[in-house]
């Protein structure tokens, strides 16, 4: 129902209650009817709420009191590194629940601005709590950290660039490891609360991780005479790897490839992945095109004959 509802400086705003009009003149008899007006003058209409209406109802969890502060997360980043660095980190706890009420077991969370890497700490707390094999993606720019701060002075100790990345990284590092060593030892008593499977995920907890780096692509020139000069690539066949996967994008970069040749071949399912193509032989180049799909990294495929011969059965990546 919309009804006419006089505010204390007489003026009218219409409003719409789920209650009938008599109950509403009750609620405003009782004083439980809150007006709030805004900047502009314009009034808002609330029902007070008691806790003694609830009829005995679980009062519902607060963010704001029941998930802890700022605090709570200064003493999650304590425990691991024996001072806190960031001024606000978010609570382990508060992460925590998030995930909890907004992703299944197996789901993927993605953190744009990683920081000091709350969001992985909790989906490794989670999955060591519910057996759970939720992963996570965490961006973080390698923005350099001010000289005069402690963290600084953590990464030139431990030889690491003095970037925020590092912290993220190492946070991670030490919250697995602490999960591994000690975590499933506090959290014997809830494995009668989980399924066998589940139990079993959780003997088995994965705190495993990768790291990526952004950088520019390489790009091709001419030397004096014209002649097309290929960029100097470094000697890490992996990363080029999972540059190809990243490319692609069929294949979720969290799987580990299979290596078949090292250096050269690995695979993903029925998807091939080549690079340093001028080590492999014709055999190992028509056994990967049988098997699946096939995809060769450009910046090393190999202008032969062997390659030309399968030119059509495969995808050179960039």
């Amino acid at each position: 129902m919309i009804y006419k509802i006089e505010c204390p400086d007489g003026s009218f705003v219409e409003t719409q209650w789920v209650c009938a009009k008599d109950t509403y003149i009750k609620l405003l008899q009782d004083d439980r009817i809150v007006f709030k007006q805004n900047k502009e003058n314009q009034w808002s209409i609330y029902k007070k709420q008691y806790e003694k209406d609830r009829n005995g109802e679980t009062k519902p969890p607060s963010l704001l009191t029941d998930f802890g502060q700022s605090a709570t997360g200064k003493s999650d980043f304590q425990k691991l590194f024996n001072e806190p660095f960031f001024d606000f980190p978010k609570p382990v706890k508060l992460i925590n629940f998030l995930l909890s009420v907004g992703s299944n077991k197996d789901s993927i969370i993605l953190d744009f601005f990683a920081g000091s890497g709350t969001t992985g700490h909790a989906v490794m707390q989670l999955n060591a709590e519910d057996g759970g094999n939720r992963k996570f993606i965490l961006c973080q720019i390698d923005e350099p950290i001010k000289k005069d701060k402690p963290a600084y002075q953590f990464c030139i100790d431990n030889n690491l660039p003095p970037v925020i990345s590092s912290i993220t990284i190492e946070r991670l590092k030490r919250a697995g490891q602490k999960l591994s060593e000690s975590g499933l030892a506090g959290l014997k008593d809830k494995q009668d609360l989980l399924s066998p499977a589940a139990a079993t995920k959780q003997a088995d907890l994965d705190v495993g991780f990768k790291v990526f780096d952004s950088v520019d692509a390489p790009k091709l020139s001419l030397d004096e005479s014209g002649q097309i000069l290929f960029p100097e690539l470094n000697d890490d066949a992996l990363s080029r790897i999972y540059n190809m996967i990243f490319t692609v994008g069929l294949d979720e970069p969290t799987q580990t490839p299979e290596e078949l040749i090292k250096d050269c071949i690995y695979k993903i399912g029925n998807h091939f992945y080549l690079t340093n193509s001028e080590k492999i032989s014709k055999e190992d180049f028509s056994k990967a095109i049988k098997a699946g799909k096939v995809f060769i990294d450009g910046w090393t495929a190999s202008l032969n004959g062997t390659l030309q011969h399968y030119k059509e059965d495969v995808k050179i990546v960039f």
